[in-house]
């Protein structure tokens, strides 16, 4: 495949501290991923992981 994918993390402090059933949250991480193919079509795609959540909920 030619192409390119970049992938960047990001975290972000809250303001305030989150309190929550399964603990207190300060910050938030993301993942955003990019990709580009050799026509130069782009696509974004994110990921946030949340530890100690589940899909089903």
């Amino acid at each position: 495949m030619d192409g390119q994918i970049e992938i960047r993390h990001f975290r972000r402090d809250f303001r305030k501290p989150l309190r929550t059933a399964s603990g207190t949250w300060r910050c938030r991480d993301s993942i955003v991923i990019r990709i580009e193919d050799a026509n130069g079509s782009i696509g974004f795609g994110e990921v946030t992981p949340t530890f100690g959540f589940r899909g089903e909920s």
